[in-house]
Formats: C-alpha cells, sequence, structure tokens
C-alpha cells in the first residue's frame, strides 16, 4: 500500500478549510505553492479528478519522494509543535482503512473502534451546524489506484448521526470494488483490496505508535503475548487454550452437579423409614382388610332380606308402571309431532318456491331490459365500424412486420462487432499499461541513487544509456498503441450510431404491429356484434314465454299450500284425544306410589342404614389398599435410589480423573507450557535483527540479548551500557534500545507474512537523543529506506526538519480549541 494523499474534514482537530495534503509534489507545483497561486487543497482535488495524470506528471517531473517530514509549527516555533495535529496524519491513515485509530491516550490497548471519537469537538461538544466528519485518502495497492472515504453524517439536531463509507477505483481502470449501498458490503471490499490486516499495519506503517517499552518493562506474560501475537499465532494458541478450558469448565459443572445429585439422593435416604418397618406395616393393614371383607358380605345379606318384603314390592311394581304409562304417552306426542313435521315441511317447501318464482320474475324482468341495452349497443359498434380504413392499417402492420427480422439480423451482427472491437482495445490497453509499468520500473533505478542499473530483459547488470534507450523504445510503442487505440474507438462509435438507427426502425415496427392487433381487434368486435344481433331477437321471444310459465307455477303453488295447512290441523285433532288420556292415567299412578311410599318408610330406613354401614367399610378397606400400595412405592423408591447413588459415585470417579487430564494439557497450553516454547524458537531471530539495529544505533558498543530464564520466564541482558538492566540506562540508551526494539519486533513481525508495507511512518523516534546518537539514527534511517519506498517522518525538533528537504507544515491557530490547518510543502 502507497499513500498518494489524504484530506481531513471536521476529523481530530482539523477543520473545513486548509485540510488537504499531498505527498509528491513536482517543483513547479511547488513554486506555485510558495507565491500563492496553487494550494494543497487545489493539487489534492487535481489528483482526484484524475490520479493516473498526476502520477504521470510526477514521474516527467522527478518521481516519488521517499523520505518526507511532517513539521508542526505554532506561531513559527517549531520547539511548541506538541498536539498541533502531526499525529493525526498518521491516524487518519489507519482510521480510513480499518475503522480503527491507535492513540495512547483512547485506551490501554491502544486499540479501538474509531466511531465518533475522531470527530472534532470543543469542550465536549460538536462544533454548531456539523454535518459531516470524514477523512478522504488516495491510495496504491497492487498498481491500482483507489480513493477511500471515512466518517460520519449528522442530522441537524446533532441527535443522531450515521457511518459514511465509500470506496471506488479511479485510474481509468475497471472497478474492482465490491462495494454496493450497504456499509457491510463496502468494507468487505475494502479489506478484499487491501493487503495488510490491521495488526501488521499497526506493527510495520504506524511503526512509530507500537509500544517496544511495554514489551522491555512487561511482565513475562506481557513478552509472550505480544511476540505470539506479531507471529499470527495468537489465534492457534487461544483456541487451544479455549478449548480445553471449554471443555475443563464444563466437566467441573457436571462434576458439581453430580456432587449436588449425591447429596440430596443420601438425604433423601436418610428421612425414608427402613425397608423392614415398611414391610412389617404392609402385613398389619393386610389382616385388617380381611375383617373389613368379613363386614361387607353380613350387610349385603341384610340388604337382600329386607329388599324381598311386600311393602317394598308394591312400591317397585308401580314405580315399574309410571315409566311404562310415561313411555307411551311420550310415543303418542312424538307421533303427532312427527307426521305434523312431515306436512309443515311440505308447507314450508311451498312456500320457498312461491319466493322462487317471484325471484324468476325478477330476474327475467332484469334479463330483458339487459338485453334491450345491449342490442343498442351492438348496433352502435355496426354502425361505426371503418371497414377501408382498417384494411389500411392492416395492409400497413404487414409491411412492417416483414422488415423486422432485417433489422433485428443488422443489430446482431451490430453488437457482434460492437463486442470484438472492445475485446481488440481493452488488449491493446493492457501492453501499454504493461510497457508504462516496465519505464516505470527502469525510472525508478534512477531515483534510488544507485550505479549500478539491471534490465529484467537482458537478465544483467547494463549501463545508463541501456536503460534510458529501453525506457525511449517503450515510450514510442506507448504512442503507436494510442493511436491504434483512439482509431478503434472511432470505429466503436460509427458502430454505435447504426445500431442506434437499427433499434429506432424496430420501434417504429412494433408501433405499427400494435395497430394492426388494435385494427384485428376492431373486425373481430364487428363481426360478432353482427351475429349477436340476430341472437337477440330470439332471446326476447324466450323471455316472454318463459315470464308466463312463472305467473302459472306460482299460482299452483300457493293452492297446495293450502291443502297442506288443512292437513296438519286434521292430524293435530286426532292425536289430542290420546294424550288426554295416558295423562289422567300417569296422575293415577304417582298418587298410588305416594301412599306405597308412606307405608314402606320404616323398612326402606333400615335398608339404608345398612346401605351406609357398608359403605363406610368399603371406605376403610381403600384407605388401606392406597397405603399398602404406597408403601410399596416406597420400598421400591428406596432400593432404586440406592442403585443411583452406587452409580453416580462411579461417574463422578471417572469424571475426576479425565478433569486432572484436562488441568494438566491446559497448563500446557498456558505460559509455561507451548506458549513458552514457541518464543523460545523465535527469540534467536529476534535478538538477530535487535543485533543489527542496535549495532548502528550504538556503533557496536551496546548488545541486548532476549533470552529463556531458568525460571521459564522471558529476561533481557544488557551489555555495554550504564547499567545491565533497562530501567537504570540513562534516557538516551533507553531512547536506543527501544528503538531497536521497536524494528526487531516489526521485522519478526514480517518473517511469517508475504505482503510487506511500502510505506513506514516513524513518529518522534528520536526522543532526548544527543547529536551523534541522532546522526545514528539517520543512518538507521538510510537502511530503512532500502525496505520502504517511503518513509514518513514526525518530528518536532528543527535541528531534525533541517536535514530532510520535503516537509509538510501544519500549524495549529491561536488558544486551546485553535484549528489544526496544513499550510503548505516546502
Amino acid at each position: 500500500m502507497q499513500v498518494l494523499g489524504i484530506k481531513f474534514y471536521n476529523f481530530f482537530r482539523f477543520g473545513e478549510e486548509n485540510n488537504s495534503v499531498v505527498f509528491d509534489i513536482t517543483e513547479a507545483d511547488r513554486m506555485r505553492l510558495q507565491d500563492g497561486s496553487l494550494t494543497l487543497g487545489d493539487l489534492y482535488e487535481e489528483l482526484k479528478q484524475d490520479a493516473s495524470g498526476y502520477l504521470q506528471k510526477i514521474k516527467d517531473g522527478g518521481g516519488f519522494v521517499d523520505l518526507l517530514a511532517i513539521a508542526g509549527v505554532r506561531g513559527e516555533n517549531f520547539d511548541k509543535s506538541n498536539g498541533v495535529g502531526k499525529s493525526s496524519i498518521f491516524e487518519g491513515i489507519c482510521y480510513a482503512h480499518y475503522d480503527k485509530i491507535v492513540r495512547k491516550n483512547v485506551n490501554t490497548d491502544k486499540i479501538e473502534k474509531a466511531g465518533l471519537s475522531v470527530v472534532t469537538r470543543f469542550n465536549g461538544s460538536y462544533p454548531k451546524g456539523l454535518r459531516e466528519s470524514y477523512v478522504e485518502e488516495i491510495f496504491i495497492e497492487q498498481g491500482k489506484i483507489y480513493r477511500i472515504k471515512r466518517g460520519r453524517t449528522f442530522t441537524d439536531s446533532q441527535k443522531s448521526n450515521t457511518p459514511l463509507v465509500e470506496f471506488e477505483r479511479i485510474d481509468g481502470g475497471e472497478i474492482d470494488s465490491q462495494a454496493g449501498h450497504r456499509t457491510r458490503d463496502t468494507n468487505e471490499a475494502i479489506e478484499f483490496v487491501t493487503s495488510m490486516d490491521y495488526d501488521l499495519f499497526v506493527n510495520s506503517a504506524m511503526f512509530g505508535q507500537s509500544d517496544a517499552g511495554k514489551f522491555l518493562t512487561g511482565t513475562d506474560k506481557t513478552r509472550k503475548e505480544m511476540m505470539i501475537s506479531l507471529l499470527r499465532l495468537e489465534a492457534i494458541v487461544r483456541s487451544c487454550l479455549e478449548n480445553t478450558r471449554e471443555r475443563k469448565n464444563e466437566l467441573v459443572k457436571n462434576i458439581e452437579k453430580l456432587s449436588t445429585q449425591l447429596a440430596l439422593l443420601d438425604e433423601g435416604l436418610k428421612s425414608k423409614p427402613p425397608i423392614e418397618e415398611c414391610e412389617k406395616k404392609i402385613d398389619f393393614i393386610k389382616q385388617s382388610i380381611k375383617k373389613f371383607d368379613n363386614d361387607i358380605v353380613r350387610y349385603t345379606k341384610t340388604i337382600e332380606t329386607l329388599s324381598k318384603e311386600s311393602v317394598i314390592k308394591e312400591e317397585q311394581s308401580l314405580r315399574d308402571d309410571i315409566p311404562k304409562v310415561k313411555v307411551n304417552l311420550d310415543g303418542q306426542r312424538e307421533q303427532k309431532k312427527t307426521q305434523v313435521k312431515e306436512w309443515e315441511k311440505l308447507c314450508q317447501d311451498a312456500e320457498l318456491k312461491i319466493k322462487v318464482s317471484v325471484a324468476k320474475k325478477s330476474d327475467i324482468y332484469a334479463k330483458a331490459q339487459s338485453l334491450k341495452a345491449d342490442f343498442a349497443k351492438k348496433q352502435k359498434v355496426v354502425s361505426e365500424f371503418d371497414e377501408k380504413m382498417v384494411g389500411e392499417i392492416l395492409k400497413k402492420s404487414i409491411e412492417a412486420s416483414q422488415n423486422k427480422p432485417k433489422y433485428e439480423e443488422a443489430i446482431k451482427k451490430f453488437i457482434n462487432d460492437k463486442e470484438k472491437l472492445i475485446e481488440i482495445v481493452t488488449k491493446e490497453k493492457t501492453e501499454r499499461e504493461r510497457l508504462a509499468s516496465e519505464n516505470n520500473s527502469l525510472n525508478a533505478q534512477f531515483s534510488s541513487g544507485e550505479d549500478k542499473f539491471v534490465c529484467d530483459k537482458c537478465k544483467s547488470v547494463v549501463s545508463r544509456s541501456h536503460i534510458e534507450n529501453e525506457i525511449k523504445r517503450n515510450q514510442e510503442k506507448i504512442k503507436e498503441y494510442d493511436i491504434k487505440i483512439k482509431k478503434i474507438q472511432e470505429e466503436q462509435s460509427q458502430v454505435q450510431e447504426k445500431l442506434t438507427r437499427c433499434n429506432e426502425a424496430i420501434v417504429k415496427i412494433v408501433e405499427w404491429e400494435k395497430k394492426g392487433f388494435d385494427a384485428k381487434t376492431a373486425t373481430y368486435e364487428h363481426d360478432a356484434a353482427q351475429k349477436d344481433l340476430a341472437q337477440s331477437e330470439k332471446t326476447k321471444a324466450d323471455y316472454q314465454r318463459d315470464y308466463k310459465e312463472v305467473l302459472d307455477e306460482k299460482k299452483d303453488l300457493q293452492s297446495k299450500k293450502a291443502e297442506y295447512l288443512q292437513k296438519i290441523e286434521e292430524i293435530s285433532k286426532k292425536y289430542d284425544v290420546q294424550i288426554k288420556e295416558f295423562e289422567t292415567q300417569l296422575l293415577i299412578l304417582q298418587k298410588k306410589l305416594e301412599e306405597a311410599q308412606q307405608a314402606s318408610e320404616g323398612v326402606q330406613k333400615r335398608i339404608n342404614d345398612a346401605r351406609t354401614a357398608k359403605d363406610a367399610i368399603s371406605n376403610q378397606k381403600s384407605s388401606a389398599n392406597s397405603e399398602t400400595g404406597s408403601l410399596q412405592k416406597e420400598i421400591e423408591t428406596i432400593k432404586a435410589d440406592t442403585k443411583r447413588i452406587e452409580d453416580l459415585t462411579k461417574t463422578h470417579a471417572s469424571q475426576n480423573r479425565v478433569l486432572s487430564r484436562l488441568i494438566y494439557i491446559e497448563d500446557a497450553y498456558g505460559l509455561e507450557g507451548i506458549q513458552t516454547r514457541i518464543v523460545k524458537k523465535y527469540l534467536p531471530l529476534l535478538n538477530v535483527y535487535i543485533k543489527e539495529t542496535l549495532d548502528i544505533l550504538s556503533d557496536g558498543d551496546m548488545l541486548v540479548e532476549m533470552i529463556i530464564n531458568n525460571h521459564s520466564k522471558v529476561d533481557m541482558k544488557i551489555k555495554g551500557g550504564t547499567a545491565d538492566t533497562f530501567a537504570l540506562l540513562s534516557g538516551g540508551e533507553k531512547t536506543l534500545v527501544r528503538l531497536a526494539v521497536d524494528v526487531g519486533l516489526t521485522r519478526l513481525s514480517f518473517s511469517r507474512v508475504s505482503q510487506k508495507p511500502e510505506i513506514i511512518c516513524l513518529d518522534e523516534i528520536f526522543g532526548s537523543l544527543d547529536p551523534h546518537n541522532r546522526k545514528n539514527v539517520f543512518r538507521l534511517i538510510n537502511k530503512l529506506r532500502k525496505d520502504f519506498s517511503r518513509i514518513v517522518l514526525i518530528s518536532h525538533s528543527p535541528e531534525i526538519n533541517d536535514k530532510i528537504s520535503h516537509k509538510i507544515l501544519i500549524e495549529k491557530g491561536e488558544g486551546d480549541h485553535g484549528r489544526s490547518e496544513i499550510n503548505g510543502v516546502t
């Protein structure tokens, strides 16, 4: 990834003006910036509108800048540049790509979803009238130029806001992003195009923000976790450790659950009586049940003897006769009801048919009126039909349809020609881009400062003139391709014009086909109307005949209804006499039953007493049987709980053995296990990187070595300094060691990735170093220039800024709430 330009809008302390910067500027544009005829905002918009053209202008004007500084100014004082917004340049790049910021004062982890934390605030409030806050960046990735914009949009009241994210390719090539109308789609496209993940970016491109101090002064746990994270092994170790802990925690829960179940079962058994006591009680209850059976037999015989006395028999006889008389009475009533109901049904049917005939009469009348209106409508259709005009339309429609295949065939041909021309121009453009890219690589050798040149075609070291000839030949070929591409594009325009004319002809043909269809429809309607007029006369006669038949049917139904009503009256008189006789007989029997009940009251009382005593004994027997069943069930429960306790005890012991093994595995994946072995494997490589850097920074006088001590802890040995521990080193020595470890950790993070960054950002790496050590830091920077195509350095020291020719100047306004502004490039 290579950043070309960036723009802030209400981002951190930046406002809505003087907020854009481009990193590469021609000498001519630099002069115009100084005389005020051009602004950085103008250059940024030029880059945004024509990125490819701007890059070509930079190449023609001397090439890209590989080392630049971001200088802060407060009232032309470089020594008071803290807080002007220098580091915000880095934060803006990070935020645009990852929606995160890296700030030591954000939280202890220095990582958070940026959200609203990047929006400019004064005294905790947003600026009045704020509607939008964003950072926009233009960058190159894999030879393609993209624009990315990320931020927030606010409502008028600023009470709510929504995320803002845009992403597109702007170098004139095919759009290869998957950005859509949903934020999630756009973020997926950004992640797909960007070659580095967030961790690699922070520990490489954002080098100055990494935290060697945390590694140097942190605990053994901190050091190991940092190295495993940089090596991209954090997910693997965490996955194994979390899986083991998850299994262990689940097993602990199961064991606790088993222990609870065992305690409850044991407590339950203690509260239950012994099985022998329950069995003795069952035997006693069974003896009582035998006595209850003897008493029930005795009361049953008493009830049978009393029930055979004469007064009881007479009462029972009357009780038997009364239901028979009731049955005869109900039978007569039901027969009357049934026969009357049949004739009433016939009467209701006749009434319903009368209503139907009335409805038929109304329906026939309505249809006759509708027929009359339809007859007039069809007469109008026949009279208004223009046979000559319809014939002319049909003739023109047929002629248009006959010409249609000719134009359709022509359209297919022109589309095919257009696709072939597109394919040819694509191939020509691809070859032209390849030659342009080759020239870029050749030109880059001139700006590298090396005296030796390499030709990829010859596969050998060549002279400067050889490279210049290669560049010249490529430029001539590029011009030839430009001529070819222009000629093909002119042919495309001609084909497109012919295709447009054919499409317009097809549209007119379709219009005549529609008119022909409408003419055929009108003809069909005319013929159908003529046919329907003849049929209407016959239908009118049918309606008149049906109307007379309905009137005759109604008169016949009214006569039948009167006949059915007379029959209902005759049936009612016949059955009313017999029903009266049965009602009188029932009253006599009910009176005799009352007299018999008075005579048998004494005997009946003795029967009822015997039944009551028998029922009471039966209830006692039922309770005894129920108690016996409960005791038997209690015995079975005690036996089942005893067996359950034995089984759970075995399972509890088995799971405790498994738990011991999981605790051992958890220790193996912890700090003292596999994590220590991973760190031990990579510490030699880290030490090599630290030594290479520290030899440059200290002239080979200091040595820092990371080791695994006898307690399996990550320890540090320091030689050649004022002390053998980091805490006791001088301020300058601490700065050198921290810088060396920073570089070492950064290079270590590259050991397991295929794509390294093209840009590196160094933020305040000089600290309180003396002039000699600052000189060594510049030696380190020159070494880093071989690994990165662009180095961006932040420092507020005028001495350091004087050594770097290309600087971006950021100035903070007066007061605590002064806005930061990008005032120019020197």
